[in-house]
């Protein structure tokens, strides 16, 4: 893979480092989102970055900042952030941020609060090797059918890429007739190619595309941004690209393999962690009023289907937070987070 920055002492990045390349060095999971149209990108001096969507006057960011991560260069970044939004007239929220990020908001000068509702699954790549238990036991079916799986360090040759994009066409069609969907991402699989591994399932004698899984480069690792199984693909092979995808991170050195943000089965709030210089503790008639909010939402659009797939591989999770000024979130503006990210 290709990534045109090196980590060191000083920001090594600067306004004119195109933000691909920033993403692929400094950005979670979250944020390769960030290319999509729907986003906007603000960028501080250095050349960091943060990625929201304007929606009902709130600025909501999703993701943690894309800078050096270290506390000083990552709070001038998010102050610039709220100075920028203050002269846009736009509330700020963060969604999907990780702990040290929340950490730092839950401090002076911030003393905000936060809740969270999501868990970002790793693959736990020391002992998913190979596979295990359901999921293994799904690939290898896959398999007895005669789909293998062929991997490319960029876009796949015409043939394959045409078939692909029909098949993914289709796919995309069924998913439409289901009704809304809750998403944080446009499917978009051969933008930044630079940065991305294409794993195409199919039948070994030819024949369309039976699936595709597509890997981000990310902030010491990758993250599986999207794993398709398309029209009249064998059982299992979803199973069978994740797979794949886990034995190539192994065998690359990858430090971290994600699967992405997923729905928790419930909500916490994360002020009881806060020191005394911390934000005063949310009312607990608005922790009730978010919770019951949460999970009609959670319920509303089987936000855990995601979670039980990733659970045949063996996950590490860790929380991923949302944290917003006192005053700026309530049941309407919960309720508009979700919004932006529907279908």
């Amino acid at each position: 893979m290709v990534t045109n920055i090196t980590h060191g002492d000083e920001p090594p990045y600067t306004l004119d480092t195109p933000l691909e390349d920033l993403l692929a060095a400094y950005g979670d999971a979250s944020a390769s989102s960030w290319t999509d149209p729907k986003y906007t990108v603000y960028r501080d001096h250095t050349g960091g970055a943060i990625g929201f969507v304007a929606a009902h006057h709130r600025a909501i960011a999703w993701g943690s900042p894309a800078c050096v991560p270290d506390e000083a260069t990552t709070r001038e970044l998010i102050q610039s952030f709220l100075a920028y939004c203050e002269t846009q007239h736009l509330q700020p929220v963060f969604a999907c941020v990780d702990d040290r990020v929340k950490r730092l908001l839950s401090k002076p000068p911030f003393a905000w609060h936060s809740l969270t509702s999501i868990r970002e699954q790793f693959v736990d790549l020391d002992h998913a090797r190979q596979g295990a238990g359901a999921a293994a036991k799904r690939a290898e079916k896959a398999k007895r059918e005669d789909c293998e799986v062929t991997i490319h360090e960029g876009i796949p040759g015409k043939e394959d890429f045409d078939r692909l994009v029909d098949g993914l066409t289709q796919w995309q069609d069924g998913r439409s007739r289901k009704g809304k969907q809750v998403h944080t991402s446009e499917l978009k699989p051969f933008r930044d190619a630079e940065h991305r591994i294409y794993f195409v399932a199919r039948h070994p004698k030819g024949g369309p595309p039976q699936g595709l899984l597509v890997l981000s480069e990310m902030l010491d690792g990758y993250y599986i941004k999207w794993n398709i199984s398309l029209p009249d693909a064998p059982s299992g092979t979803t199973e069978l690209l994740a797979q794949e995808a886990i034995d190539w991170c192994n065998d690359a050195g990858a430090k971290a393999l994600s699967f992405g943000p997923g729905a928790a089965s419930s909500l916490q709030s994360g002020d009881d962690d806060s020191d005394d210089d911390g934000p005063e503790q949310i009312s607990p008639w608005k922790v009730a009023l978010l919770k019951r909010t949460y999970r009609k939402i959670h319920s509303n659009f089987k936000l855990a289907a995601k979670t039980e797939f990733r659970r045949k591989f063996p996950l590490a999770e860790r929380a991923a937070w949302i944290c917003w000024p006192p005053g700026v979130l309530d049941t309407k503006a919960t309720m508009a987070l979700f919004d932006v990210f529907r279908e």
